[in-house]
């Protein structure tokens, strides 16, 4: 996985795009990706953008337009930590917005079904769509957290975890 960050003053919409298409595109060039890609936005729960809690839609927007322009299958999709449904979630971060304007599936992971994955004697579960995708770009929000300290870009994957349980797993 490579972490690609640096410093945009606001999110104009052109700024994020020139920043996506220098990191994002030679990477999934460099892996040959060329089918379909889950977009995994941060979507902690029902925060505005302007709280600067979840992934901003400029940056899903952008990043599902230039990958369409690339003529790949695009879907965005995650598991939100909260009680909140996941439309309501989708809603209030606008990231519905941006599925509606794009023209691509936004997907619950908590519909999807779960799969046991098993490494070393650990099991964990995971939705389904992870197995549905040849490659999941990951958007994760750069900020801290109350039992991690520094979520990173690892954290956010946690979203692939479906439901509640998710926060069983803090602790292991």
């Amino acid at each position: 996985m490579r972490v690609a960050i640096e410093k945009i003053e606001n999110y104009n919409p052109a700024a994020v795009r020139e920043f996506l298409r220098r990191t994002l595109l030679p990477e999934l060039e460099a892996r040959n990706v060329t089918g379909r890609i889950l977009v995994k936005p941060n979507l902690l729960g029902a925060f505005a953008p302007e709280r600067a809690v979840t992934t901003h839609p400029v940056v899903v927007e952008q990043t599902v337009r230039l990958l369409q322009e690339t003529d790949r299958e695009v879907v965005l999709g995650d598991s939100p930590g909260g009680s909140a449904p996941t439309s309501e979630v989708c809603e209030v971060t606008g990231i519905a917005g941006v599925a509606r304007r794009c023209g691509v599936p936004l997907l619950d992971f908590k519909q999807m079904g779960v799969r046991e994955v098993t490494r070393d004697g650990v099991s964990l579960y995971v939705t389904e769509a992870l197995f549905q995708y040849d490659a999941i770009v990951n958007l994760c929000k750069l900020k801290t957290h109350s039992l991690m300290l520094y979520t990173g870009a690892v954290k956010n994957l946690f979203g692939l975890v479906p439901g509640l349980k998710k926060s069983l797993y803090h602790r292991d």
